[in-house]
């Protein structure tokens, strides 16, 4: 974000990482610290109007957003993160081909790792694997997704963060996941011997947002604009593999960045996570997940 600072004179304070409750008590106290904050399109759904400002539009350019992807009153997308299935091929000779094999523990034994924040994505795959279509899945069948993922409950392990689930790929704490495109790759630069399948990966936009109690609403939004330029959303993907939402973007990949690019090939039929049905259930789901791990 050097250019945005030397274009318009502003300073740009980084902080992380994204704190959901800290966005809340801001803004109950009506005492921001944060003008932007990069979100969970879920999120972004549930809150947009109570805990997010609308934005004006006036000064956020959509039209170089996909017409499918224009994110909320609230928020715009600005970069896409596959989950996408993962295994340690140090493991497993036979590689697994798609979302059936993640619940299959007797041809492919071991801890299947997963986000435990909220059961996003997760709800899907196994869904999926348990025969639903893609083009199926919403409205989520909530009870027979977890009824699946009741079969391999004793065989799961859940991490939190970011950096968490790349320090499990690259210490091999589990032997297949449900990660974070992004972060597989870092552990396999960092030498990690992992591989992905291809099946269906489930893409989740960030989008940004500018709390309610954001001191400078109108920098901020200048900023989201900013960010939204094809050149940025370039850099972004080239060195994260998370695709940009700038229709005129075109990143220069690598081809190992390349592989871990869930929305395009060789990935097969990538699923875009539905964020309106998401935002409606998120808090009730995230309450049935956390009690369901822990019980």
């Amino acid at each position: 974000m050097k250019g945005f600072e030397s274009d318009s004179g502003a300073t740009i304070v980084e902080d992380s990482p994204t704190d959901y409750a800290k966005i809340k008590a801001q803004v109950a106290a009506d005492q921001g610290t944060w003008d932007v904050v990069d979100v969970e399109s879920t999120w972004a759904a549930a809150n947009c109007g109570s805990l997010l400002m609308e934005l004006d539009e006036k000064i956020i350019d959509r039209s170089v957003l996909p017409p499918d992807n224009q994110g909320s009153a609230c928020s715009v997308p600005v970069v896409g993160t596959g989950n996408i299935f993962a295994y340690d091929a140090d493991e497993f000779p036979e590689a697994p081909d798609d979302w059936q094999d993640f619940f299959d523990v007797d041809q492919f034994p071991g801890k299947r790792a997963v986000f435990a924040g909220n059961p996003a994505a997760v709800l899907e795959a196994a869904l999926m694997a348990d025969g639903v279509a893609s083009e199926e899945l919403y409205p989520l069948d909530v009870d027979r997704a977890f009824a699946k993922l009741d079969t391999i409950k004793e065989d799961l392990v859940f991490w939190s963060t970011g950096a968490q689930a790349t320090q499990m790929v690259e210490s091999s704490q589990a032997a297949m996941g449900i990660f974070w495109s992004g972060r597989v790759l870092g552990a396999v630069e960092n030498g990690a011997n992992w591989e992905p399948v291809y099946d269906r990966p489930l893409v989740q936009y960030d989008e940004l947002v500018i709390p309610k109690s954001a001191p400078n609403p109108i920098a901020a939004m200048a900023l989201i604009n900013y960010a939204l330029g094809a050149e940025q959303m370039e850099i972004v993907t080239q060195e994260t593999s998370y695709p940009g939402t700038n229709v005129n973007s075109d990143p220069k990949l690598d081809p190992l960045v390349a592989k871990y690019q869930a929305s395009q090939a060789p990935y097969v039929d990538p699923v875009t996570v539905d964020s309106a049905w998401w935002g409606d259930n998120i808090g009730s789901l995230t309450d049935r997940w956390t009690t369901w791990i822990n019980g």
